[in-house]
C-alpha cells in the first residue's frame, strides 16, 4: 500500500480564502510533482445541485470539521492519511481496455472510490490524453523504482552497419 497525506478529509467544510467559494470535500486528488487538490461541493440552492470546484489545497481553510464516520481520520498533526494500492510512476494497464500509461495522479473520493490517472506514452510526436480508472480496474505492470525487464530481442541477428 502507498500512502497519501492531506490535512484535509472527506465532509469538511471549508473556503476558498481567495473567492470565498464554500462548500463540502467531495474528492481529493493528489498529483505526481507536489500538487493536492480538493473538489469542493457547494450546498444545492433552490432545490438546484450547484457546480462543484477543483481548489487547490493550500487555498482552503476549513469551516466545520467532518463528522462523517468510517471515513479516515485526522491523526493527532491534524494530519489524514490515504491510503492506495499503486504509486506515482508506477506503469499499469486497464484491465478492460488494455490502456497502458503512467501514473501521474491518484483521486481517493468519499464513495470509497480511487482513480488513479493513467498517462499513456506519446505516439508519433503527440502527446497522447491522460484518463482516470478505477483502482479495481488496474493491473500493475512496472513498479516505480524497479529496474524494467531487459527487451529480448530474439537472439544473434546481423545488425545494419553505419556509413
Amino acid at each position: 500500500m502507498v500512502e497519501y497525506r492531506s490535512k484535509f478529509q472527506f465532509g469538511d467544510e471549508v473556503e476558498d480564502v481567495i473567492t470565498e467559494f464554500v462548500g463540502i470535500i467531495t474528492d481529493i486528488a493528489f498529483y505526481k510533482y507536489g500538487c493536492t487538490q480538493c473538489i469542493v461541493q457547494p450546498p444545492a440552492k433552490d432545490g438546484e445541485q450547484k457546480e462543484h470546484d477543483s481548489i487547490d489545497e493550500p487555498q482552503l481553510k476549513i469551516i466545520k470539521e467532518s463528522e462523517m464516520k468510517g471515513r479516515p481520520k485526522r491523526n493527532i498533526d491534524g494530519i489524514v492519511k490515504y491510503k492506495g494500492k499503486f504509486g506515482f510512476g508506477d506503469k499499469v494497464e486497464d484491465k478492460i481496455t488494455g490502456f497502458i500509461g503512467v501514473i501521474t495522479a491518484v483521486n481517493f473520493n468519499l464513495n470509497g472510490i480511487k482513480q488513479y490517472l493513467i498517462q499513456p506514452p506519446a505516439k508519433d510526436g503527440e502527446q497522447k490524453e491522460s484518463d482516470f480508472i478505477n483502482e479495481k480496474q488496474l493491473k500493475l505492470l512496472i513498479k516505480s523504482g524497479e529496474p524494467k525487464p531487459k527487451p529480448r530481442n530474439g537472439g544473434k541477428r546481423k545488425h545494419p552497419k553505419r556509413k
